[in-house]
Order: C-alpha cells, then sequence, then structure tokens
C-alpha cells in the first residue's frame, strides 16, 4: 500500500507513512469491533444474518478493491482504503465464529485448528509470492 501511494498517487514518503499509521491503527480495529457487535445484537454467529452480513462485507470488499485501481486523488484513495480495510477486518471474526458454530462440542478444537492451518497455508504462506507474481 506504501509503495502504491508512492509510486502510482505520488504522495511524499512521510505522507505515505502517516496515511498507513491511520489505516492500521484505525480501520482494523474497529471493523472487528463494530463487525462483531452488529452479528452478535443480530443473532449471533449461528443465525442467517451472520450470514447476510458476511455476503455484504465480501461484497464490498470485492467492490472497492476493483475501484482503488482507477483512483489516482490521495483523498479518494484514503477513503476507499480505509472503507475497504474496515470491512475486510470485518469479515475475519464473524467467518471464524460462524464456521465454529456449525461444528458440533467434540469437534470445535479439530475445527479451530483445522481453520488455522488452511488460513495460513491458503491465505498467508503463498501471498507474497502470489501477489509479487501477479
Amino acid at each position: 500500500m506504501k509503495t502504491y501511494l508512492l509510486e502510482v498517487i505520488l504522495v511524499s514518503k512521510p505522507l505515505s507513512n502517516i496515511l498507513f499509521i491511520v489505516y492500521c491503527l484505525t480501520s482494523a480495529p474497529l471493523g472487528i469491533i463494530v463487525g462483531g457487535l452488529i452479528v452478535q445484537r443480530n443473532g449471533g454467529y449461528a443465525s442467517i444474518n451472520c450470514l447476510y452480513f458476511l455476503i455484504f462485507n465480501c461484497s464490498m470488499v470485492f467492490c472497492l478493491s476493483i475501484t482503488t485501481y482507477f483512483v489516482t486523488n490521495v483523498i479518494a484513495f484514503s477513503i476507499i482504503m480505509w472503507t475497504l480495510l474496515f470491512f475486510g477486518s470485518s469479515i475475519v471474526p464473524n467467518i471464524g465464529g460462524s464456521l465454529l458454530s456449525s461444528l458440533s462440542i467434540d469437534l470445535k478444537g479439530s475445527g479451530y485448528s483445522v481453520q488455522n492451518l488452511m488460513v495460513n497455508s491458503i491465505g498467508n504462506a503463498p501471498a507474497p509470492y502470489l501477489f509479487g507474481v501477479i
């Protein structure tokens, strides 16, 4: 993100550092807190409302990620990126809770282990190489 701000949006290095810090310190924690509160007030992880919430957030993340490609204004990019990270981070606890709530009590420990294994092996491990190739 900082490289994109420096090379595409053409902002100064101090401004890109400040924006990156603001994104990280505000959008992700607020997204996690607000997303968790919304799901818990609308029936919890096991309700159909959680799935609707996840579908809405995933759709928002998809649409916002496409719009970042076309934006060259630093203010518009900052608003879109903050919103993208907010919606993306609100997905994380809710999708984990939804997956684990679908398991019986004796399978929850194994389910959590498999979930972490899949996130790390499919999502986190190949990401730097895969995004570098793309």
